[in-house]
């Protein structure tokens, strides 16, 4: 009985281990099969959804493209009139000029009617446009539609809106040099007299016997004119491409289709079905483009997907569409594919399956229950340790090399993308491209709506980004509201410059975060491999420096790195360098330029003005190293030194009582709203013993644009102790009457580069005596600088400025030769 429970024994253990394993192999095979299976289906699945979408996005850009050219078309409809509008009256007067010029021994009457009967068959604008000529005081000379009102006036005619159409466009062309543009509401042929139109034409001054010639255009006609040439392309272009827009009017009638048969037909005529259908359609809102999707459970084999936007101005429907069973068909045939493979592959799995099972049974022979129990378990916590320490080490090398923000690369990614695409430009012989980009008044959101938006708006930009690489290409984010682009591979510049742009249009259209519809826009630098550096660090440093300097120059622009900026920048730092000892080596100096009362020809104040002479640089102007100085914090230091220099040369010059010389000082905006800039002037003036009264400073009109509540308690501060206040380079920038309405401003001063124009050009002359006319107006005294000749002098004078100064008089002097010209000047 023991020998047979020995036997059962080890029956049991030789056998039943080899039938577990077996079994066991055999509940592996199923499950992979059914698993599978499954992931079978669910790539067919994911293969749908992905062509879906791609299908979607491509009808999306066909009916966009269309879109934004329709947008286009019609926002050039108004230019386009005037344009030919102004060509067609120039080419009248053109003819009117030369009857005029060559029948001079003819009289007037003759004249007027060879030049009537000469523009009144003129037609153009489809036949539509014609030519009238009236007297400047409303009597109508000649009208080629309505010769009934000829030698009738038209000065009391007004439009449904009420407006005098003559003495409005009279107004105009007299105001604007003897041409103008004019809207107006008139009659339409073919329409009730009641019932009128906008028109937009366009007049022109015949000085010669006191009339104008003129013409005008239905806005309406123009616009269909625009429509029926933009339809004829659409239809011209898509008959030539693999696009099938279809365009619609509001009234169902088919305007553009791939089917020729069908244009012009109106929906409601073809089906009963599809004008339901469309009925249906017309009345949701497509302004922002939607798709059209039938619902599952309604899907037949004539189904489609359609993208629709509506123009709204028009009242046209733009839209494409794709058949959903072209793309079952693909997937049917990709569903075959994956179906042979599978089979194949479950091919292979039986025979591996079986040589393993084959293989496990004869190793169940050697080895003990036991043992392959415990071996197991040891191999299963050794296997889950291991994943756990890789999936650890995943997540550590992922978080070290990218922005946990966006999910971009990050600094330590980006050199080494760098460099990896400088290695691939160089063995290709190709170029590459490092493109650093800043977010232009990022702060500003982040002010206005919390940070929260200003991180989901860098998040949105960075999958904008991403949209844009290839392969090759790569994006991180390299701090802040900065990014850097690498585009390795790049055949030239032109390349580089296209990709620049591909990603300045992200910025082109604005983003919607959290319902708010904001706007943005960046700075660019652009340095290039290997023509800037073959170092990834050094093309970062130079791409940030270019986009310094383009930040400087203009907000929202783009600059490549060259070697001139590069001997630029460090021009501007050696010079910075040497500034920064200008003062303690006594290079700075204050020269003064007199300033002359145009009335009796006295000197009545001078200008200080700082001048550098640099051991190591020489002469450095002004311009060059004033900004530098307000960027690096020594503008307070440095004019502190000319005013209390200014103080002290002007104390020490003849007259010092009551008639004492007037010193007019630059002051820098930025030192102006610095902290304690007041009592520092008053310090410095009692220091002196100089009255307040006997100084002007001289401030640009800039800084009441940026800095305006600031400002205005400075000033009134500045004012009360006594200073005078002028406002420098008035008419050059952001001229704004209103500072003269809040600010008691004691000086206009007139910019050197409109008394350069004084003598030659009209326009300046004109914004001069505009000027003065505002000084005269706001009792301001005005004073013209860079006067340089004895004409311009003269000018001035006649025209009642105050006071002038200039090379004619005087050029900036040190106070020693001031000291001199003056006691010379007074002698003569």
């Amino acid at each position: 009985m023991a020998s047979l429970n020995d036997r059962k024994l080890v029956l049991l253990i030789r056998y039943v281990p080899t039938l577990i394993v077996a079994l066991f192999a055999t509940v592996i095979m199923l499950v992979f099969i059914s698993d599978s299976k499954e992931k079978a289906r669910l790539s067919v699945e994911s293969l749908r959804s992905n062509m879906l979408d791609h299908q979607k996005q491509v009808i999306f850009e066909q009916v966009e493209q269309v879109y934004n050219r329709v947008v286009y078309r019609q926002a050039q409809t108004v230019s386009e009139l005037k344009s030919q509008a102004k060509q067609r009256v120039d080419e009248a007067h053109q003819i009117a000029v030369s009857i005029f010029q060559n029948n001079p021994n003819k009289n007037k009457s003759e004249i007027k009617k060879m030049i009537s009967d000469a523009l009144k068959p003129i037609r153009f604008y489809n036949n539509r446009g014609y030519f009238f000529i009236f007297q400047m005081d409303g009597i109508n000379v000649m009208h080629a539609l309505k010769p009934q009102i000829e030698g009738n006036s038209a000065w009391n005619a007004v439009d449904i809106k009420g407006t005098y159409i003559l003495r409005e466009h009279i107004k105009l062309i007299q105001q604007n040099d003897g041409e103008a543009f004019y809207r107006w509401w008139y009659q339409k042929p073919g329409f009730p007299a009641t019932q009128e139109f906008e028109k937009i034409g366009f007049g022109k001054a015949f000085e010669p016997y006191d009339w104008f010639i003129g013409t005008g255009e239905y806005v309406a006609d123009v616009e269909g004119d625009v429509k029926s040439a933009l339809i004829t392309s659409i239809a011209d272009y898509q008959s030539n491409q693999e696009e099938k827009v279809f365009i619609f009017d509001a009234d169902g009638v088919i305007l553009v289709h791939e089917n020729s048969d069908l244009v012009g037909k109106n929906v409601y005529q073809l089906d009963g079905q599809l004008a339901k259908a469309w009925q249906k359609l017309t009345r949701r809102d497509f302004a922002q483009g939607d798709f059209i999707e039938p619902p599952i459970e309604q899907v037949s084999a004539n189904s489609k997907i359609a993208y629709l936007r509506q123009f709204n101005p028009w009242g046209w429907y733009i839209g494409a569409s794709f058949p959903i069973n072209e793309v079952n068909r693909y997937i049917e045939k990709q569903q075959e594919i994956l179906e042979d493979s599978h089979n194949q592959q479950l091919i292979n799995l039986v025979l591996i399956s079986l040589a393993s099972t084959l293989l496990m049974v004869g190793l169940s022979f050697v080895a003990s229950h036991i043992i392959v129990k415990r071996f197991g378990k040891f191999q299963q916590r050794i296997t889950d340790d291991f994943e756990r320490l890789e999936e650890s080490k995943n997540q550590m090398q992922y978080m070290a090399l990218h922005d946990p923000l966006t999910g971009l690369s990050n600094r330590s990614a980006l050199i080494e993308q760098i460099e990896t695409g400088i290695e691939q430009s160089k063995d290709s012989q190709k170029k590459l491209a490092v493109i650093f980009l800043d977010l232009d008044d990022f702060k500003k959101v982040n002010d206005l709506y919390g940070h929260s938006v200003g991180d989901k708006l860098l998040e949105c930009l960075s999958r904008k980004f991403e949209s844009l690489l290839e392969p090759q290409d790569s994006v991180a984010r390299f701090g802040g509201d900065e990014f850097i682009f690498c585009f390795p591979a790049l055949d030239d510049k032109q390349h580089a410059i296209a990709k620049t742009s591909a990603v300045k249009s992200v910025f082109d259209e604005p983003l919607i975060i959290d319902g708010r519809l904001l706007t943005a826009d960046c700075s660019i630098g652009v340095s290039m491999y290997p023509c800037d550096s073959d170092s990834a660090e050094t093309l970062i440093t130079n791409a940030d420096m270019v986009l310094y300097r383009s930040k400087q120059n203009k907000k929202g622009s783009i600059l490549f790195f060259d070697h001139e900026i590069n001997q630029q920048i460090k021009d501007e730092y050696q010079i910075e360098q040497q500034l920064k000892h200008a003062l303690r080596r006594q290079e700075l100096s204050v020269v003064y330029q007199p300033q002359i009362c145009t009335a009796r020809g006295e000197t009545v104040g001078v200008e200080a003005l700082v001048r550098w002479n640099s051991k190591k640089h020489g002469f450095v102007p002004p311009d060059v190293f004033i900004p530098l100085a307000e960027e690096n914090g020594m503008i307070n230091e440095i004019g502190l030194f000319v005013f209390r220099k200014a103080c002290e040369d002007i104390c020490h010059l003849p007259g010092n009582g009551g008639e004492g010389l007037n010193v007019s000082i630059n002051v820098s905006p930025k030192q102006l709203l610095l902290d304690g800039f007041v009592e520092s002037l008053l310090a410095i003036t009692e220091e002196v013993g100089i009255t307040t009264k006997r100084i002007m400073l001289e401030v640009t009109e800039s800084i009441f644009i940026h800095d305006l509540e600031r400002v205005t308690p400075i000033i009134a501060r500045l004012q009360s102790h006594g200073f005078s206040i002028s406002l420098d380079d008035f008419g050059t920038g952001y001229s704004c009457l209103s500072h003269l309405n809040q600010f008691t401003i004691d000086e206009l001063k007139i910019d050197k580069s409109f008394i350069a124009n004084l003598t030659d050009n009209a326009q300046s002359n004109a914004l001069i005596k505009a000027i003065l006319a505002i000084g005269e107006t706001y009792q301001i005294k005005v004073v013209a600088e860079g006067v340089e000749t004895k004409e311009q002098h003269m000018m001035l004078s006649s025209y009642g400025c105050n006071c002038v100064q200039g090379y004619y008089f005087s050029k900036p002097i040190p106070v020693e030769a001031l000291n001199v010209w003056l006691q010379e000047r007074e002698q003569a």
